[in-house]
């Protein structure tokens, strides 16, 4: 019994590990992004990454394609859609605010998920989820008003993407459960690519220049940032719950910052860091209950 909790506890174990090198692949799209976005507009970018993603999970898929349900293409028109328009939400944000900063907001749904779970499955959130909303908003006042241009329209956008996100979460929680997540993967991806199509050709006009950096940017957020990332988020999701899940995934916010600091060079203030530090206390807040106080306390 022993050897199978075990075997079990290294599987949970090796599943925790892809959602934090998941974090560690969204964190870093954030610089690349705002490189991306020196070369195309929101939706060009947010289109070709989705659209390309979707093609090459389709070619790796293969006759599997055939054997999709219309239930499952239901719900991965309902994963799509949100897909989309949460990233989409995001990159125009990115074009106003810095993306250390955006990194953290973006990291809200974390404290979100489980208020829309108290909405949709009716499941209500404990004084620990309370406490940690009243902390975030503490940390986004610390980290938004004092930082570069103050509290700002993209600031006030991605915290509109981080609500998207948290929808995602609570609607892949469900759809996992009921469908193979590499379908899933290629769903989600492939019809936000082709919603992004339809509306970048109806509201603008197709680039006319294509420089190396611009489709690397590309390239790299369609490979590591989707395909790769979204894939083994969908993957872990279905045998880690989903607040563990966003515990996790909200690292992207850490990372995200460190490497826009050190890549592109965003100013970073004592009191920037100050908010940081009470939001991610804010997440950690809400995900562990503080159970790791009560257990030193025990020790």
């Amino acid at each position: 019994m022993d050897s199978v909790l075990l075997q079990n506890r290294k599987k949970e174990i090796l599943y925790e590990f892809g959602l934090v090198f998941t974090a560690f692949l969204w964190g870093s799209t954030f610089p690349i992004g705002k490189i991306a976005l020196n070369y195309y507009s929101p939706m060009f970018f947010t289109m070709s990454k989705y659209l390309l993603g979707g093609i090459i999970l389709g070619i790796f898929l293969n006759k599997r394609i055939l054997t999709i349900t219309k239930k499952q293409l239901l719900g991965g028109i309902v994963c799509g859609t949100i897909f989309y328009f949460a990233y989409l939400i995001e990159i125009i944000g990115l074009q106003y605010t810095a993306p250390s900063k955006q990194s953290f907001l973006a990291a809200l749904y974390v404290i979100m998920v489980p208020f829309l779970y108290w909405i949709i499955y009716k499941k209500k959130p404990d004084i620990y989820n309370f406490l940690a909303a009243i902390l975030t908003l503490v940390g986004i006042y610390l980290l938004t008003v004092n930082g570069p241009g103050g509290f700002n329209k993209g600031d006030m956008i991605t915290i509109l993407s981080s609500f998207l996100y948290a929808l995602h979460i609570a609607v892949i929680g469900r759809l996992v459960k009921e469908m193979d997540p590499i379908i899933l993967t290629f769903l989600q991806t492939f019809v936000a690519g082709i919603i992004g199509l339809v509306i970048s050709l109806a509201m603008e006009p197709f680039p006319s220049e294509f420089p190396m950096i611009g489709i690397l940017s590309i390239l790299y957020m369609t490979i590591f940032g989707t395909i790769i990332a979204y894939g083994l988020q969908i993957v872990c999701q279905k045998y880690i719950s989903e607040m563990k899940t966003s515990i996790m995934l909200c690292l992207e916010s850490v990372f995200g910052t460190l490497l826009s600091v050190v890549f592109l060079h965003d100013s970073f203030t004592k009191i920037m860091s100050l908010g940081c530090v009470v939001i991610f206390i804010g997440i950690l807040t809400s995900e562990t209950k503080l159970n790791f106080l009560k257990l030193e306390k025990l020790h």
